[in-house]
């Protein structure tokens, strides 16, 4: 008699990955208590416009290494921003610089890029151009944001833990400006 195993899908391996990097993940909250009623009932947020304004000059991010200084935009993005964890990986998986991110960044990296590909295919699937951003629940208190975004014809993720109540689009497009402008003489000379 042949033993039939499970159906596997990607779905069902980023779920697995979901649930590990909670485990695994940093945690904003001081206590275990449930979010206030006010979190759960809270208004949705407006929509982002189509156009930014011009960023503000930043001071520079510092470090002789470019590492170092991808690192430090994304300490200031999740201090300003009010993160746990943030992790830039490339389209392939590849993890490229994190902060505070989980010990196992390879995995966490091999997950946004399986969502990176959720962003395309729901592109195409529901005819939504230039679709960009893809929330993770993890469970009642946190979430994860995967934000994919070109840099000198490549494509990159940066993935982003926060808590439910933490709205994410304002500080990761400011940031996602300077990363690409910091991946892009790496691309270019390589």
């Amino acid at each position: 008699m042949t033993q039939r195993l499970p159906p596997f899908s990607e779905i069902d391996e980023a779920a697995s990955l979901a649930r590990e990097i909670a485990v695994l993940g940093v945690s904003t909250r001081r206590t275990s208590r449930p979010p206030p009623a006010s979190a759960r009932a809270r208004a949705v947020p407006p929509p982002a416009p189509d156009r930014l304004p011009p960023l503000p000059p930043r001071p520079a991010a510092t470090g002789s290494y470019r590492s170092d200084r991808l690192g430090s935009l994304l300490a200031g993005m999740c201090h300003r921003g009010g993160f746990a964890a943030a992790l830039l990986a490339d389209r392939g998986g590849l993890a490229l610089v994190g902060h505070n991110s989980a010990p196992n960044a390879d995995r966490a990296a091999a997950f946004a890029s399986i969502v990176g590909e959720a962003i395309t295919r729901a592109e195409t699937l529901l005819s939504v151009p230039q679709a960009n951003n893809l929330a993770l629940d993890i469970n009642l208190q946190q979430k994860i944001v995967i934000h994919r975004f070109p840099a000198a014809g490549e494509e990159f993720l940066l993935m982003v833990t926060c808590d439910q109540d933490v709205d994410v689009r304002a500080e990761t497009e400011a940031t996602v400006e300077h990363l690409a402008r910091e991946l892009a003489p790496a691309l270019e000379a390589g």
